[in-house]
């Protein structure tokens, strides 16, 4: 199990912070796998830069597919730890 760090824009974020949105679509550069933690990290203002007092969120992913997905990208489902 690994933990990924992702960068998340602010509307992104919040999404999914009120239960929205359960799935994240990403590049599939980590080498992602259904157990993994991902830390969702907010930014300020859809800056680049991550504030060492970013809001960030922990979730489990819960499943992965690349069905109908771009080459090298993934959808992963996601549940609060």
């Amino acid at each position: 199990m690994k933990t990924h760090r992702l960068k998340t824009l602010s509307w992104s974020y919040k999404a999914v912070q009120r239960g929205d949105k359960r799935f994240e679509i990403r590049k599939n550069d980590r080498g992602f796998k259904t157990g993994d933690i991902v830390e969702l990290v907010k930014l300020q203002k859809e800056s680049k830069i991550i504030d060492e007092e970013a809001e960030i969120l922990r979730f489990k992913i819960t499943y992965i597919t690349e069905f109908h997905q771009k080459d090298g990208w993934c959808v992963f489902g996601i549940r609060e730890v």
